[in-house]
């Protein structure tokens, strides 16, 4: 059961979230090449980084401040402006990172209605942050559900016996 539970975390729930995360960079890469797409790129980059860094945190139940102070001890280059960061406190944990997902997602759709990029070509990015979101309620609903007692899994298997 354990063993299980583990292997379909890592497997369904960590790897989409990852998976998600990398082929967004991969897609805005090839959808936003260009020098004047830079900034841009680097906020997704920004976003995507911090967005992992705090599923890490309420995946160990972290509080705020704990949490706080290892994504922003390296925050050299201002990943979240102060009033993202006061958005994000006011927010369950696991709701922090489908919050900057979805931050990600109206920056991604933004810059397709400026660059004039059709909107079908746009479902790629959608099927990323939305396998990504479900990969992150997965987590959150299998950390925070609580196993069955052992003595009741010893009596299953004396009954099955």
């Amino acid at each position: 059961l354990c063993l299980g539970r583990w292997w379909m975390l890592r497997e369904l729930a960590i790897g989409s979230v990852y998976d998600g995360v990398t082929n967004l960079g991969l897609l805005v890469g090839a959808y936003f090449p260009h020098d004047r797409h830079r900034k841009f790129r680097v906020k997704v980059r920004r976003y995507s980084s911090c967005a992992v860094r705090l599923l890490v945190c309420a995946a160990r139940g972290e509080d705020w401040a704990a949490c706080q102070a290892a994504i922003w001890r390296d925050d050299s280059e201002g990943q979240l402006t102060e009033l993202e960061k006061d958005c994000l406190q006011k927010v369950a944990p696991y709701q922090r990172v489908m919050m900057i997902f979805g931050w990600i997602l109206t920056l991604i759709v933004e810059a397709a209605h400026i660059d004039k990029i059709p909107p079908p070509n746009i479902n790629a990015f959608h099927v990323q942050l939305l396998a990504a979101r479900d990969g992150i309620q997965l987590i959150d609903t299998v950390l925070n559900t609580q196993l069955p007692f052992a003595y009741v899994h010893l009596i299953a298997l004396l009954v099955n016996l």
